[in-house]
């Protein structure tokens, strides 16, 4: 299948309108943009992209804490905060 001239000219320029550079789709809790492909979290305060996820925590206030650490389970917790098991000093 070949162009006609018009068809080359009108894809031609069509070509060159397109760049490498991404398109942002959205922005996320800090204002940045975000781009097809990034892994981000929707939030209350926005979406927050997987490597921020750190960052945003540190942002939260201490009720804001208390809600996530109750929708984990122990195990988890236990996990996230370094716990070890003791034996019982009482024995």
């Amino acid at each position: 299948m070949s162009f006609t001239e018009m068809e080359g000219a009108a894809f031609d320029r069509w070509k060159t309108k397109l760049t490498d550079e991404p398109v942002e789709i959205a922005y996320d809790w800090q204002n940045q943009p975000l781009y097809e492909g990034d892994i981000c979290y929707q939030t209350d305060d926005g979406y927050v992209l997987e490597d921020d996820i750190f960052q945003y925590i540190q942002t939260l206030e201490k009720e804001a804490l208390l809600e996530i650490l109750s929708n984990m389970n122990n195990e988890d917790i236990i996990i996230a905060a370094g716990m070890e098991v003791v034996k019982s000093l009482w024995e």
